[in-house]
């Protein structure tokens, strides 16, 4: 597997678990759980920044594999 191949497979997993958690986040806070909003709300900014550098990663790399 190359670096790139790897690069591309971190960022899909990363994305996953950052929307996985902003999940468990919103899950916890409608349990009463008051920080759930922010760990909800981080993990999804996080992951909703993920996929625009994914697109980018893979326009700026695509011949150099």
């Amino acid at each position: 597997m190359s670096l790139r191949s790897f690069h591309i497979v971190f960022i899909v997993t990363a994305t996953l678990f950052c929307l996985g958690f902003g999940g468990w986040g919103v899950v916890r806070y409608q349990a009463g759980y008051a920080p759930g909003a922010w760990y909800a709300a981080m993990s999804f900014v996080a992951g909703a920044a993920l996929i625009p550098y994914l697109s980018s990663f893979i326009r700026t790399t695509r011949h150099a594999a």
